[in-house]
C-alpha cells in the first residue's frame, strides 16, 4: 500500500510540473507572448489547487479516496487535452487580440484552467485521505509493551500516517522536478496534444499499479496497448494539433508549424504571400511593401551608408534591398536560427535571402547583447519589429535600447524605426503608442 501510494504522488507531482508548463507555453503561443498573463496563470493555478483540495474535495468526502485516486488518474490526460483544446479556442469564443479587454481575458484563462487545478486538488486530498483510512492503527496495551521493547533493539520504523504523508510531499516534489526536467528536454519539442496523450498513458499505467480490480486492469491494460500499437492514433493527434492550431489564424492557411525555443513558429499564407508568425503575432512578410519603403526612406537620408544594422524584417526583402547598395557590410540580428530556415524555404528566387554575399553577417544572438559586446560601429541601424504588445519586444522601444543602438553609431549616422504590422484604422491606443515612441526617439 504504501509503494502504491508514493507512486500515486509522485504521478501527480509529474503530471502537474509538465501540464503547468505545457498550458505556459501555449498561453505564451496564443497570447502574442504576454509575460503578464503567464503570471496572472500561475496565480490562478495555484489558487485553484487549493480551493481542490478543500472546497471541492468537501463534495467527494463520503466517497472511497481508493476509487477518487483511480477516477483522477483516469481523466487528467483528458481534462488536460480539452484545457488545450478551449485555449487554442480562443479566437473563436473571445475575437482575441492585443488590445482585448484584460479582465476578461483573465477570466477566461481562469475558467479555463480552473477543473485540472480542482482535479489536481482533489487528488491530493484524496491521497492523505487514503492513508489515513489505510493507517496502521496504534497498539494498546501489552502489544504497545512489545512495540516499545521491539524498539529498543531493532531500527525498525512504524510508518504512521504522518510520516507517510510527509513522504508523500516529498515524492510529489521528486515528481515536480523530474516532470520539469523531462519537459525541457523532451516533451519540449513535442506539440502540447502530444504531450497530452503521454500523460494520458502515463496516467493509465498508474491506474493498473493503484487497482485492486482485475476488470479495471485488463480495460486500462488493453487501452495502453492499442493506443500504443496502432499507428493511426499519431496521425489523428497530428490532425488535432494543426486543426487546432489554425484556429489561432482564422480566414488563413496555415501551411508550417515549428516548436522552437523562442516560441511557436507558424507560416501562414495569406493570398500569394507568406507570413511569418512567432507566438500568434506577425514577426515577417515575404511581401515586405510599406516596411521596404520604410528602409529605402532611411537609406536615402544618408549620402554613403557602408556598415550597416538591421534588427528584424529580414523575410520582407531588406536584406535583399539593402544588398543592392554599395555597402561594405550588413549585420543582420535574429535570435531564432528557425526563423531563418523558414524564410530560405518559402522565398521565391528574387525575394531570396543570399546567404552567400560576403557583406552579409547573420548573427543568431539578441539584440541587446550584440549591441551591448560588438565593436563594430555604424552608419545606418533599421530596427523593424512588431508592436511593443509584450515586456520582449518593449524592450527594443525603450530610451535605454534606443541610446545603446546610438552609442554604436558613428557621426551623422541614422536609426530609422519601423513598427510592423501597424493597423489601418489607428485606435486611440495605438496613436498613443506610435506617439510614445516618436517621442522616445526624439530625447
Amino acid at each position: 500500500m504504501k509503494k502504491t501510494l508514493l507512486i500515486s504522488f509522485f504521478t501527480l507531482g509529474v503530471t502537474s510540473a509538465i501540464a503547468q508548463l505545457a498550458v505556459i507555453s501555449e498561453i505564451m503561443a496564443i497570447f502574442f507572448g504576454n509575460e503578464f498573463l503567464v503570471s496572472i496563470v500561475i496565480g490562478f493555478w495555484l489558487i485553484a489547487i487549493g480551493l481542490g483540495s478543500t472546497v471541492f474535495a468537501k463534495f467527494f468526502s463520503r466517497l472511497n479516496p481508493g476509487k477518487i485516486l483511480i477516477f483522477c488518474h483516469s481523466i487528467s490526460g483528458l481534462i488536460f487535452l480539452g484545457q488545450i483544446i478551449i485555449l487554442r479556442a480562443t479566437k473563436i469564443f473571445l475575437s482575441f487580440n492585443q488590445a482585448s479587454d484584460l479582465i476578461l481575458v483573465c477570466g477566461y484563462l481562469f475558467l479555463t484552467t480552473l477543473p485540472l487545478c480542482l482535479l489536481f486538488g482533489l487528488w491530493f486530498n484524496a491521497l492523505t485521505r487514503f492513508a489515513l483510512v489505510n493507517r496502521e492503527k496504534e497498539p494498546t496495551g501489552f502489544k504497545k509493551i512489545l512495540l516499545w521493547f521491539k524498539k529498543l533493539f531493532f531500527s525498525e520504523k512504524k510508518v504512521n500516517t504522518i510520516s507517510l504523508v510527509n513522504q508523500g510531499y516529498f515524492y510529489e516534489a521528486l515528481g515536480l522536478t523530474f516532470g520539469s526536467l523531462i519537459y525541457f528536454l523532451v516533451l519540449f519539442y513535442l506539440d502540447s496534444v502530444s504531450v497530452a496523450f503521454i500523460l494520458v498513458i502515463v496516467n493509465f499505467l498508474v491506474v493498473i499499479i493503484l487497482s485492486d480490480s482485475q476488470k479495471i486492469k485488463i480495460v486500462f491494460g488493453s487501452i495502453v496497448i492499442l493506443a500504443l500499437v496502432f499507428g493511426s492514433i499519431i496521425s489523428f493527434l497530428n490532425s488535432l494539433n494543426y486543426t487546432t492550431i489554425r484556429w489561432l489564424f482564422p480566414k488563413l492557411e496555415v501551411v508550417k508549424i515549428q516548436k522552437t525555443p523562442n516560441g511557436l513558429l507558424t507560416v501562414v499564407k495569406n493570398q500569394n504571400q507568406f507570413d511569418f508568425y512567432q507566438n500568434s503575432y506577425q514577426l515577417d512578410s515575404i511581401d515586405g511593401g510599406q516596411s521596404l519603403k520604410a528602409l529605402d526612406f532611411a537609406l536615402l537620408y544618408h549620402q554613403k551608408p557602408k556598415n550597416i544594422l538591421i534588427i528584424g524584417g529580414g523575410a520582407d526583402g531588406s536584406l535583399t534591398e539593402v544588398l543592392k547598395y554599395p555597402v561594405d557590410s550588413v549585420y543582420y540580428l535574429e535570435p531564432n536560427p528557425k526563423l531563418i530556415n523558414l524564410i530560405k524555404t518559402y522565398s521565391t528566387k528574387d525575394e531570396a535571402i543570399d546567404l552567400v554575399d560576403p557583406r552579409l553577417n547573420i548573427i543568431y544572438d539578441s539584440p541587446k547583447h550584440f549591441i551591448k559586446t560588438t565593436p563594430e560601429s555604424f552608419d545606418l541601424a533599421f530596427i523593424s519589429l512588431p508592436l511593443p504588445a509584450t515586456v520582449w519586444l518593449n524592450n527594443y522601444y525603450t530610451d535605454e535600447f534606443f541610446n545603446e543602438i546610438k552609442s554604436k553609431l558613428k557621426p551623422q549616422a541614422v536609426l530609422g524605426v519601423y513598427a510592423f504590422n501597424l493597423p489601418n484604422y489607428h485606435q486611440p491606443e495605438i496613436e498613443n503608442l506610435v506617439v510614445s515612441i516618436d517621442r522616445t526617439l526624439n530625447q
